[in-house]
């Protein structure tokens, strides 16, 4: 006796959505965390691009900004759906923690204008990290300049 299996499109719908939903749930294929420099739980990296001879302009203090040249990382995280919104403090105070467990400082830091800078070194070169929030903490981007 053979059992009958019926089409269901209500499943084969489900199936598709739920699929679809969990494949932008994850990350950008490529990329990956800064070393050393882990992201908030409940982001993603939607946008991840890496430029060999890139230029960017860091702030490196209150008073200062330079103009980089070397490998850069763009990584732009967004708020996984359904995950708690942090608030713009918190983010700040993750991503210090960051760059201090690795021996990093934080040389600029303009929290009303939601960007900072971090400095650590990586394989004896003092690599920079420029971290801006927007949409009130639901993405964050960094722009990771190593010499």
């Amino acid at each position: 006796m053979q059992a009958k299996i019926a089409f269901n499109p209500f499943i084969l719908f489900f199936s598709v959505f739920l699929l679809a939903g969990s494949l932008r749930a994850q990350d950008v294929p490529g990329s990956k965390d800064p070393d050393g420099i882990n992201r908030m739980s409940g982001f993603k990296i939607e946008q991840y691009e890496v430029t060999e001879k890139g230029v960017y302009l860091m702030d490196i203090s209150p008073t200062e900004s330079q103009n980089m040249e070397g490998l850069k990382t763009y990584i732009e995280y967004r708020l996984k759906k359904g995950a708690t919104r942090p608030n713009k403090t918190d983010i700040f105070k993750w991503y210090f923690k960051q760059a201090e467990s690795i021996g990093g400082t934080v040389p600029f830091e303009d929290l009303n204008d939601n960007m900072a800078t971090l400095a650590y070194t990586r394989d004896g070169k003092v690599v920079f990290c420029a971290v801006n929030i927007w949409d009130d903490g639901a993405v964050i981007a960094l722009t990771v300049m190593e010499p």
